[in-house]
């Protein structure tokens, strides 16, 4: 009966224009972020190109001079760089201020326009400090290393490294299939709740398990059937791009006489995005069984992907739902990882089917019993 609802939900989402305009998210996100699959990707120049132009600085004197094109263009522009949301802000006079107190403490120039560091680097990170708390936190300055500030381009010797790896440790499809699930995650951690809050609606409206369900299943059956139901098409729409970029590089795989992981793509769409999907969906319900209100729901839920995807990377600890692997290869980085980010991904599993267990024992308990006062 379970595979019944599951299918009806399936049937009933392949309607919804709610769905499709998931859909629609998630393919802006990957051709904006990703791009359409070329045969180039798999060759150093089109890697060096479109996957790591850049690479840390590491010097704490270049991390400073770094530095001053961020403030000076924030100075001259007028504008406060937030890392929420990677906004701008405009700047009042006293912001402005702010901002050239602290280039002028930092910076000098000589007649030839040689630029002159006039601090240590603990000072400099402290003026950053203060600065970001002048300019009411959040700004990129409070903690720089976050923000891909201290970046430079990345020199031939490296990237050929970097190639190799991707290549042969890699198979160029593991590297691209982490840098896929990190993109496609941002959007798992957000807009599955467009989909799931609105279950309890739905249900008040039709009360389709007291009319048909009720003698064949418990209520508990029959959410856990739409809820898998959902998460099943929420899937489709990233093993489509899985499957889309997977045939397109296996193509190109056999032009270049390159060898790849046909599986890879695959394996992290459903090991790094599953679990985001099925947290998303099964919090989505939870909030609206307790509050009765999906607006809440989507609230709330904004919230917290806000604060999960604000790292890039080496974050895996138990409070992020969302994986982030923003580093295109970076094999023996992953290696380091890998074991946290297991347990993250276990650990979410786990937890999403006890909060949808949870959310219909809410509803069956405190709500479902005035529906029938309520019905359209």
């Amino acid at each position: 009966m379970i595979l019944k609802i599951m299918c009806n939900e399936i049937r009933y989402q392949l309607k919804n224009i709610t769905y499709y305009g998931f859909f629609m998210v998630v393919l802006l996100m990957f051709f904006s972020q990703l791009g359409i699959p070329t045969a180039g990707d798999l060759k150093l120049p089109g890697q060096k190109e479109n996957y790591y132009r850049t690479e840390p600085i590491t010097d704490n004197i270049e991390k400073m001079k770094a530095m001053y094109f961020w403030l000076g263009k924030d100075y001259e522009n007028r504008t406060i760089s937030k890392y929420r949301f990677s906004f701008k802000y405009s700047a009042n006079n006293n912001e402005k201020n702010y901002l050239k107190s602290a280039i002028d403490k930092i910076y000098t120039f000589d007649s030839e326009n040689n630029m002159h560091i006039n601090v240590s680097y603990d000072e400099y990170l402290d003026i950053l400090k203060n600065l970001d708390i002048n300019l009411k936190g959040g700004t990129i300055y409070g903690n720089p290393d976050r923000h891909g500030i201290y970046n430079k381009e990345i020199s031939l010797e490296n990237a050929e490294k970097n190639y190799k790896d991707i290549m042969e440790k890699d198979k160029f499809t593991n590297a691209y299939g982490r840098i896929f699930a990190d993109y496609m995650g941002i959007t798992a951690g957000l807009f599955p709740v467009f989909l799931s809050a609105f279950i309890f609606v739905r249900e008040k409206k039709r009360n389709e398990y007291e009319k048909i369900y009720k003698s064949k299943i418990s209520f508990t059956g029959y959410i856990l059937g739409k809820y898998l139901g959902i998460c099943i098409c929420i899937m489709g729409c990233y093993f489509i791009l899985a499957t889309y970029t997977t045939l397109a590089y296996f193509k190109f795989s056999l032009d270049t006489n390159t060898i790849i992981d046909k599986i890879a793509i695959y394996k992290y769409t459903f090991s790094w995005i599953g679990p985001t999907v099925l947290f998303t969906t099964a919090l989505g319900m939870l909030i609206a069984a307790l509050f009765n209100s999906p607006i809440v729901a989507i609230g709330l839920q904004l919230i917290l992907w806000a604060y999960n995807i604000k790292d890039l990377g080496g974050h895996y600890g138990l409070t992020q739902f969302v994986i982030r692997f923003n580093e295109f290869g970076e094999y023996d980085t992953y290696l380091q990882w890998k074991n946290a980010i297991i347990v993250n991904r276990v650990f979410y599993t786990i937890v999403s089917f006890v909060i949808v267990l949870l959310s219909a024992y809410i509803w069956n308990r405190f709500k479902r019993k005035n529906i029938k006062f309520m019905l359209i």
